[in-house]
């Protein structure tokens, strides 16, 4: 028998919920307003105060009018109204949710995890407030805060998959991997056909030294996503990176090219192929391959790591060390150097 791990284990010390506020606006403050990141569909909510009333007097929008504007997403008219609504209803724990949402939405971090928190402060005991707001510590960095917000998401709305989702990939880039491997299980369990929780099941297994089970559910994930309209690189990524990890380079380039037949603007892409080729000494290429990734993303501090170890093998001394200095000004507080790829924490709606 493994040994049992309680999430508990792991959990932060307790913090007020203001005292929280004041540490994500920190992070915010240092991190910027301007992280790009996709975002979950709204989900219309059914506690907190009544939303039949107008925004601003009887010309004004009934609650459920803006948030049939915010699920088609009409941000930039919902906001606005939204604002004129609470201060007619500054009580209203939904509203609050709601503005916080568009503001989530529109990468107006600091403002959501205020309206978040006051919706939380008014209703406690909505699982989509709790979500959201950990979403937002989760693009700041604060992994140990989004832990406890989905905690309580999870209690709360303990059939949501993608809540279990999203605990689970919060354990995972904390390096809890037994909890992330329950939780994503537990989220297939309550979703078979969620390909994200295969593949991202599959680099925890491999984190946890199951590389036999970890390359099943990443043949799963591609399997079934290949059996969607609207296909993702991501499946096919995370196999090439799983071969190249393996030293397998000629199976990781036949996965990053069906990869690139999905999504030929990815970065990602080229970042296995360079990383491949390296591996069959075929360092022009490697080089190329490379260079194609930085030029798509130049905030990839792994990328940079790896040109400057292609330049030094290639006798590009000077070279090097300039694009080493780089990675180095890059990689400070970020991730190590050639780590596992994932794709977006949520996908932006259609």
């Amino acid at each position: 028998m493994g040994v049992e791990l309680n999430a508990n284990q792991y959990a932060p010390r307790a913090i007020s919920k203001s005292g929280w506020v004041i540490l994500l606006l920190v992070s915010l403050s240092v991190i910027g307003n301007d992280r790009s990141a996709a975002w979950p569909q709204y989900p219309p909510q059914n506690g907190g105060s009544s939303g039949g009333k107008p925004a601003g007097g009887d010309s004004g929008k009934s609650l459920e009018e803006l948030e049939h504007e915010i699920a088609t997403n009409k941000l930039q008219e919902s906001e606005q109204s939204l604002r004129e609504y609470l201060k007619n209803h500054p009580d209203s724990s939904r509203a609050h949710y709601d503005l916080g949402y568009v503001q989530f939405r529109a990468h107006s971090f600091g403002a959501s995890i205020k309206e978040l928190s006051k919706s939380l402060e008014l209703n406690p005991t909505n699982a989509e407030a709790h979500k959201i707001l950990a979403l937002d510590c989760s693009i700041v960095g604060r992994y140990d805060m989004a832990e406890v917000e989905l905690q309580q998401a999870v209690r709360l709305k303990p059939e949501s998959a993608e809540i279990h989702y999203f605990l689970a990939r919060t354990y995972y880039s904390r390096g809890v991997y037994p909890l992330a491997k329950s939780e994503f299980e537990e989220s297939l369990r309550l979703d078979p056909h969620n390909i994200k929780a295969y593949s991202n099941l599959g680099i925890t297994l491999e984190a946890l030294g199951d590389t036999e089970g970890a390359l099943a559910y990443y043949q799963t994930a591609a399997r079934l996503d290949d059996q969607q309209k609207q296909k993702s690189e991501w499946p096919y990524l995370y196999l090439s990176g799983f071969y190249n990890r393996q030293h397998r380079a000629a199976k990781a380039l036949t996965y990053a090219r069906k990869a690139m037949q999905v999504n030929p603007q990815s970065d990602a892409i080229y970042f296995e192929i360079a990383k491949a080729y390296r591996t069959q000494r075929e360092l022009r290429r490697a080089t190329d391959a490379i260079q194609r990734a930085i030029a798509m993303n130049e905030a990839a501090s792994d990328y940079y790591y790896v040109l400057g170890m292609l330049l030094r093998e290639m006798g590009r001394q000077k070279e090097s060390e300039q694009v080493l200095a780089k990675f180095a000004e890059l990689q400070s507080g970020h991730a190590p150097a050639d780590h596992v790829q994932q794709e977006p924490l949520v996908a932006e709606p259609n």
